[in-house]
């Protein structure tokens, strides 16, 4: 009998740990999927930026061809752009407005 009553025990004990673990590991999965959908929309909201600024440099870019300037002086802005995304910047960092 006192060694029914142990085992009982034992895995009362177990069982409870591993309940206070699961909680824990279900409230950081919550935590880590939160941050992960946050950078995931920061993400698409970056990339939407970067079209829309693209976009508009692109129809720069055509406007000054369309007036007869030389490519080079009408890519500038966009091969700029460009060259500082690739660096690492943001479009808010790389715009020139």
């Amino acid at each position: 009998m006192k060694h029914g009553v142990a085992r009982l025990l034992l895995v009362l004990v177990l069982g409870l740990a591993a309940a206070g673990c699961g909680t824990d590991n279900v409230a950081w999965l919550r935590h880590r999927s939160g941050l992960v959908l946050a950078e995931y929309r920061w993400a698409q909201r970056e990339h939407a930026a970067q079209r829309r600024t693209t976009d508009r440099l692109l129809a720069a870019c055509r406007e000054c061809l369309a007036a007869g300037e030389a490519a080079a002086v009408c890519w500038g802005d966009l091969s700029a752009y460009h060259a500082c995304l690739d660096a690492g910047g943001s479009d808010a960092e790389c715009r020139t407005d």
